[in-house]
């Protein structure tokens, strides 16, 4: 599929996701399974994630279908989970870009992930018009008590807060709060690791609505094309052996070019 192609399906599928969240309105379903429905245009979404990575350095090809996955992204309900489906292959190809100085290329790249950053940061959720942001609170195990991570009596003791369990159990955890986050205007080397992390948040909190096939390979692909960038690994008769015909696929292939 070219540009043109992909432009005209996403267009449909952003009328399909409308019918779809009214029909859910209407009906009042409770549970409405997206997953199911971005299965059905699983193959298609591959098709983008593809043209994305491979022409993400030619802006003028890719500016109308980011301007289109953003306006899907809006519109929220499953054009949501859709669009952040996206987001962990094209976060690989953004810090890729970085890597090789492609700070003109990775632009609309850029662009995509302040719109979805400053959305995914609002306390009352993405399109609130409530400005109030984020507070998260993350609960640090106390280290007094052994677990398959550390011994105790191998630490040296630090002060803790205790806290009560409301079934009357008493626990210490230190509480580290995050936020409120700060909406950018633009991403550099000091706020691009919060930007990119709090998306990947977003990420993880809606997988169960996500079609597995689409975000869990991105997830998978993306984690080993990160771990080896930089590498080359030169092909030998053994790594063809036990590889044989999957030598050259994408999971195995190399990966620093």
């Amino acid at each position: 599929m070219n540009s043109e192609q992909l432009q005209n399906w996403l267009t449909k599928i952003s009328e399909k996701f409308r019918g779809y969240e009214e029909k859910i309105t209407e009906q009042k379903i409770s549970s409405p399974n997206y997953q199911r429905r971005l299965e059905e245009i699983g193959l298609e979404t591959q098709y983008l994630i593809t043209y994305l990575m491979n022409n993400y350095e030619n802006v003028q090809l890719i500016q109308p279908l980011i301007a289109q996955i953003l306006s899907i992204y809006f519109k929220l309900g499953i054009g949501r989970f859709f669009v952040l489906q996206l987001v962990p292959s094209l976060m690989h190809t953004y810090l890729l870009g970085i890597a090789k100085r492609q700070k003109q290329s990775i632009s609309m790249l850029e662009t995509f992930f302040m719109a979805v950053y400053n959305e995914e940061i609002l306390a009352g959720g993405p399109s609130s018009e409530q400005m109030t942001k984020k507070v998260e609170e993350v609960r640090v195990p106390s280290i007094r008590y052994p677990s398959i991570y550390h011994d105790p009596s191998k630490l040296i003791p630090y002060p803790e807060i205790s806290q009560m369990r409301p079934n009357g159990g008493t626990t210490v955890q230190n509480i580290v709060r995050m936020g409120p986050f700060s909406a950018v205007d633009r991403i550099n080397a000091e706020n691009r690791a919060v930007v990119l992390t709090r998306i990947l948040k977003s990420v993880n909190g809606a997988l169960c609505y996500m079609y597995r096939d689409i975000v869990c390979r991105s997830y998978c692909i993306s984690m080993i094309i990160l771990i080896k960038g930089g590498f080359s690994y030169p092909e030998s008769g053994f790594r063809i052996k036990v590889l044989q015909n999957k030598a050259s696929d994408e999971e195995y292939g190399d990966q620093s070019k």
